[in-house]
């Protein structure tokens, strides 16, 4: 507010040639303009936030409102193409895992914004007969410039894959799609 904080006493003044003070003219055709052609890294960091919580609670029209609509989803074994496709791979994992555990519950942990791109760890707490096992993968997510996830690369941490199929072994669940 102009009566908090009197502008003109930030102008820097010089001495005119009668020795009264002015204000010094400043140019400001020099100084660059700011230019937000992308997403700010806090908002793409929100959105990843917001991607995974909706993936933990089975919100897929959430999560494929982030997802651009030729987004690609590189599951480590093939490609899933499109937002709705994508969406329903993580549909289709989770109501087989709700229909063949006991129990099952999902939390994610995402990383620092790196270059467009947010790694997020995803946790299935899974219990079935009496067991219980913790599996974790990262999927890496690729922002385009509106801001939308374009690309989503899963990542299998070392030993976890064999860890969750000797789990499904000893309590007698069929591996899916096997």
């Amino acid at each position: 507010m102009m009566d908090d904080c009197n502008a003109s006493a930030l102008i820097p003044r010089r001495k005119s040639s009668n020795g009264v003070l002015s204000p010094r003219l400043i140019s400001t055709s020099n100084v660059p303009k700011l230019v937000m052609s992308e997403p700010v890294n806090a908002d793409l960091h929100v959105s990843a936030q917001r991607f995974a919580a909706a993936l933990d609670n089975d919100d897929y029209a959430t999560a494929a409102s982030m997802l651009a609509a030729d987004c690609v989803y590189e599951t480590g074994t093939g490609q899933v193409r499109g937002a709705q496709a994508i969406c329903n791979s993580y549909r289709e994992a989770s109501v087989w895992g709700r229909q063949n555990l006991d129990s099952l519950s999902y939390e994610s942990q995402v990383g620092p914004l790196v270059e467009g791109q947010v790694a997020v760890v995803f946790t299935d707490h899974i219990e079935h007969q009496g067991a219980s096992h913790t599996y974790q993968c990262k999927q890496v997510l690729h922002f385009d410039a509106s801001g939308s996830v374009q690309r989503i690369q899963n990542v299998d941490l070392p030993g976890q894959r064999e860890a969750l199929t000797a789990f499904f072994a000893s309590v007698g669940v069929a591996l899916r799609g096997a």
